[in-house]
């Protein structure tokens, strides 16, 4: 698959948030009380996981939706490569949970370990909710429907969604939450000439700041309001997407460029990073928010990207990172 200099630049961006907002929720959650951190926590849990899953919905439809035909084949070797990913680093994370349990936020049991395969550990809810993506979205029936019909349908998913509990086994909440994003993504990649639309980036902020000031509490995060949280979510991806496909300095911008092309192992391996980092800028009694913010970011983004290039240098990048792809491409 060719490489889309703005999306990868987009990945690049969204990387970059949830890694700070990983870090923000981090200090938040273990009681660090500033409104620094609760402005960023506030602001980018609004949109961050809504611009992924639309940028994994525009990928999936440029990488096996092409020429109006579902590549099954092509999408059974991600899908069972997606899964493979997602236990073996749930399993990782579950077990560095247990072991480690003094230096985390939440405790993790060896029953939540056994339950990897229904119910995601963490920040790796991502992958799970994406295999369903991948599966209720390679269905030709849903394929052929208007666009128009299937967006309302997801959109009205998402706000029911506000009425499913959080604890079930199965993350049902978030599926439906997400489906409209993914989507969302698909129908940006077939219909490209809506990221060309010169309003869009100037009609959706106005809108977004509106949401903001109207709704914002420091008794209640804007991401658990999820019907305010769906139209922040599809403004501010509106208003990335069409920003980054417009504007060079966005959309060909080197240090983003650079980012995207490592967003898979950031995003995998940014929370042990993070962990370590805490801790030790917490011995070294620093408490300078700015400080914590910078160097924690860096850490979050630089170090997997390290990890990443050693693992190419000694060739188990495949194995941790694309392992049922790997071992195909052995076996042939």
């Amino acid at each position: 698959m060719n490489r889309i200099k703005y999306i990868d630049s987009i990945k690049g961006f969204a990387a970059v948030c949830v890694v700070l907002g990983h870090v923000v929720n981090g200090y938040w959650g273990s009681g660090a009380d500033s409104v620094v951190y609760y402005v960023l926590l506030n602001a980018l849990y609004a949109f961050h996981m809504p611009l992924f899953f639309t940028v994994s919905g525009f990928l999936f439809a440029q990488a096996y939706l092409a020429d109006d035909q579902v590549n099954k084949e092509k999408i059974k070797t991600q899908l069972i490569n997606l899964a493979c990913v997602y236990v073996l680093f749930s399993l990782i994370l579950g077990v560095s949970k247990i072991l480690f349990s003094q230096y985390v936020n939440n405790q993790v049991t060896a029953r939540d370990v056994a339950l990897i395969p229904i119910k995601p550990i963490g920040l790796y809810w991502y992958l799970f909710v994406l295999v369903i993506d991948y599966l209720v979205f390679s269905n030709e029936f849903i394929l052929r429907q208007k666009p128009a019909a299937v967006l309302a349908a997801a959109f009205a998913l998402g706000v029911a969604s506000a009425w499913i509990p959080e604890y079930l086994i199965f993350d049902v909440k978030r599926m439906c939450y997400h489906f409209l994003f993914f989507y969302l993504g698909i129908v940006l990649n077939k219909r490209s000439g809506i990221l060309e639309k010169k309003y869009i980036p100037f009609a959706s902020l106005p809108c977004i700041i509106l949401l903001y000031a109207v709704f914002w509490s420091q008794k209640r995060q804007l991401n658990s309001i999820l019907l305010v949280n769906q139209a922040l979510g599809i403004l501010c991806t509106l208003l990335v997407f069409c920003a980054f496909r417009q504007y060079k300095i966005l959309g060909e911008n080197r240090l983003f460029l650079w980012v995207g092309r490592y967003t898979l192992e950031i995003y995998l391996l940014h929370t042990f990073f993070l962990t370590a980092c805490r801790t030790l800028l917490r011995r070294m009694n620093i408490d300078s928010v700015a400080v914590i913010l910078t160097v924690s970011t860096v850490v979050g983004v630089l170090l997997p990207i390290v990890f990443s290039v050693i693992c190419r240098r000694f060739h188990i990048h495949s194995f941790l990172f694309s392992p049922y792809k790997s071992r195909r491409g052995q076996s042939r």
